[in-house]
This record gives C-alpha cells, structure tokens and sequence, in this order.
C-alpha cells in the first residue's frame, strides 16, 4: 500500500472478519497472508473475498484523506 494506514485498517478489518493477516517484516505497508498447505479452494476464495472488503472498508474509511 502507499500509506501504512490503509495497509493498518485493511489488517484490522480482515482479522474482525476472521481472517488472520500480518505486517510483512514489521512494514504496514505490505501484507502477508500465511496459509497452511493443506488450505481448500473454498478458503483462498474466503480469504480474497475477505481482503477485498478490507481494502473497500479501508478506503470508504478514510475517504478523502488519501
């Protein structure tokens, strides 16, 4: 992401939706996503559906200041 924010509340609004995600070397900037191996179709559809909310929220969220 361009700003740390977005990357932040993107973060914030996965994990209320229960998909865990993380900072990549500690850089809210970048996101990691760390499925298991045995992970379904099913769940990586999940967890992309659940992203791209993320990032609609974040940027619904801070509107104009980006």
């Amino acid at each position: 992401f361009t700003d740390s924010d977005i990357g932040k509340l993107v973060i914030g609004t996965m994990v209320h939706r229960g998909v865990i995600a993380a900072y990549t070397l500690n850089n809210p900037n970048v996101i990691r996503f760390e499925p298991p191996l045995i992970i379904t179709r099913e769940q990586i559809d999940t967890v992309l559906e659940v992203f791209s909310a993320g990032v609609a929220e974040a940027l619904e969220l801070l509107g104009d200041l980006i």
